[in-house]
């Protein structure tokens, strides 16, 4: 099945930087572009020259096409143009794509396409999964890193990455993080006890996923990184040098903010490029139960 790739444009670098990665993507996958650019309806200011907003959107559109439809020769390209505010103009078009892809500026969040805190609102809202690119993204980053914890939610994401890294013939990096309460580490006689049971716990999940992982894709190289910390912090700088960063979702919240920590700073902070991945809303089984002599 030929994969939809929807990318959004503007003209902008961070727009630009979008196009790029998926591009780059592209190159040696089938898979269908959907180069769209949305419309807003206040959008009628000029530039210096007297185009007006709505030219300079559908030229960048055009421009964007001419450039890449060269260099995918075999590949459908379209273009589309689409009215409406943003975040929900993109959200609704997305319904039929299996991946958005936008532009951010990581240190100001003001993308070329999505500003303010368009970008978290956008990657908490649609369907399919958003990659948030950064403005000054260049192809060096090697190896996808995803953000797994012990919860069904975080499912979707772990099967995203694990294709996404076979893909790429690159490694996984499964980065899973826990903390213990300090009321129970500080407890006068079982300390340690709470703390050594709990760091055993967590390495056993964990190395349930990179087996699953490993079942699936014999030949993909799985890493498994377990820290003892906030997990925003802790996923995050393990991120850092890839070339893909996967995080979930549990789609849920208020006012379109539906990101949990680890999304949230993700796109704040962008390591690297970021896919965030929707909660399936079927039960996903790719954890069944391993005997513990495989994990130990």
């Amino acid at each position: 099945m030929v994969e939809t790739v929807m990318v959004a444009v503007d003209g902008g670098t961070a727009s630009d930087a979008a196009l790029n990665w998926s591009l780059d993507r592209a190159a040696h996958l089938d898979v269908r572009l959907d180069v769209t650019t949305v419309i807003e309806p206040d959008g009628h200011s000029a530039n210096e020259t007297g185009d007006s907003y709505r030219i300079r959107r559908e030229r960048a559109l055009v421009s964007s096409v001419a450039r890449i439809a060269p260099m995918l020769p075999h590949h459908v390209i379209e273009k589309s143009v689409i009215y409406g505010h943003v975040v929900d103009a993109l959200v609704k078009a997305s319904r039929d794509a299996d991946l958005l892809v936008v532009g951010n500026h990581p240190t100001s969040l003001l993308a070329g396409m999505v500003h303010g805190t368009l970008p978290l609102r956008l990657a908490g809202q649609t369907r399919c999964t958003t990659v948030v690119v950064p403005s000054d993204w260049r192809p060096s980053g090697f190896g996808v890193v995803v953000a797994w914890d012990d919860d069904s939610s975080a499912d979707s994401a772990l099967i995203f990455a694990a294709s996404e890294a076979s893909r790429r013939l690159e490694p996984l990096t499964i980065v899973h993080s826990f903390t213990v309460p300090s009321a129970q580490i500080f407890d006068a006689d079982g300390a340690t006890l709470v703390f050594d049971e709990a760091l055993r716990y967590e390495h056993i999940v964990l190395a349930e996923a990179a087996i699953t992982v490993r079942r699936a894709y014999p030949q993909l190289v799985v890493r498994e990184v377990l820290a003892a910390g906030p997990a925003a912090v802790e996923v995050i700088a393990a991120a850092h040098g890839a070339a893909l960063f996967v995080v979930g979702t549990h789609s849920r919240g208020a006012a379109g903010f539906l990101l949990g920590s680890v999304s949230h700073a993700a796109l704040i902070n962008m390591p690297a490029p970021v896919a965030v991945v929707p909660a399936s809303r079927e039960p996903i089984d790719i954890l069944p139960e391993v005997l513990d002599e495989e994990l130990l």
